[in-house]
């Protein structure tokens, strides 16, 4: 069995949630092709992020393609820094809350 113990995922219902009102100072926008743009917090220009990191179906195909039976995963590190890089709690908070609208467990 193989087991990824290293991923980070947002769900996409949080990058909506950033669209329309920012947590933290950061906030999100989305491209005419889909991809989501991070700002503020730790991005000092738009950032964007990997589609594997919020298109479930994609990922869970990645996942299958390469044989892993269960994945962990967490929000990015420093999605929400505070000063001299280390996580602010209250976004901090705020982050954890809303990826717990991912899966917990899911079958590929």
């Amino acid at each position: 069995m193989i087991v990824d113990v290293h991923a980070h995922a947002v769900s996409e219902r949080f990058l909506a949630d950033l669209q329309r009102r920012p947590i933290a100072g950061i906030s999100a926008e989305r491209g005419d092709n889909g991809t989501y743009f991070m700002r503020g917090g730790g991005w000092d220009r738009p950032s964007s992020l990997d589609v594997n990191l919020h298109d479930l179906p994609r990922r869970l195909a990645s996942l299958k393609r390469r044989e892993v039976e269960l994945q962990l995963f967490a929000p990015p590190p420093g999605f929400f820094p505070g000063p001299a890089g280390r996580p602010a709690a209250n976004g901090s908070k705020r982050c954890t809350h809303k990826s717990s609208t991912l899966p917990r467990k899911r079958k590929a």
